[in-house]
């Protein structure tokens, strides 16, 4: 298997309906994203108590990946200070080609849902309905030669560093689906790119 020398980038931005998921008042989470049946250790970005990430000029530089690369998308809570253990609050299994059919545009910031194991203590905060729609944001960049002509040269000059800003790629709170290898459906993406798009990838 060949892989492009020019890497991916993959920022975490923010999660969205994650902090309802624990009793404590504030914590914040961890997200790990792991290459699954790659010998690298896992990327990991400490998020803020409002959930969003305080050091977006930081993306996760991923090598020697593709299309197939499957991603294990973790978010954990850390509890206590000294024996500092670990408990999953949210996952996602996922294949870079599917987040990157997802884009709308190059740079562009794409929502995963996650799927949330049970609390082991029952808080009024997860009454709301707002366990049911828990989501993490992430921005990413292939690698030029997967874009066609047109978006290649504007993702030479798209950065994954800007600023939050609202989800460009759809509503947040779609029903995902009961695969688990698969996010969410596709968006609405306009017929003309996402046919460069598929061509690319072929």
């Amino acid at each position: 298997m060949s892989f492009s020398e020019d890497p991916w980038h993959l920022t975490v931005i923010r999660t969205q309906g994650v902090l309802f998921l624990r009793p404590e008042k504030s914590w914040r989470p961890i997200v790990s994203v792991t290459l699954v049946d790659r010998a690298h250790p896992p990327y990991e970005v400490v998020l803020g108590t409002d959930g969003q990430n305080p050091n977006l000029k930081m993306p996760f530089v991923l090598y020697d990946v593709d299309e197939a690369t499957r991603l294990d998308i973790r978010i954990w809570h850390q509890s206590g200070k000294r024996r500092r253990k670990r408990h999953i609050v949210g996952s996602a299994y996922v294949r870079l080609g599917e987040l990157f059919k997802r884009q709308e545009c190059p740079g562009a910031d794409v929502p995963i849902h996650l799927r949330c194991p049970p609390p082991q203590k029952r808080s009024s905060k997860l009454n709301n309905g707002r366990s049911n729609a828990v989501t993490l944001t992430i921005r990413m960049r292939a690698p030029s030669a997967l874009l066609p002509g047109s978006c290649a040269t504007s993702s030479t000059s798209a950065t994954l560093v800007a600023s939050p800003a609202p989800s460009v790629c759809g509503d947040e709170s779609d029903a995902c689906s009961e695969d688990e290898e698969s996010v969410c459906s596709v968006e609405d993406i306009p017929g003309t790119y996402r046919a460069q798009r598929a061509e690319s990838l072929m």
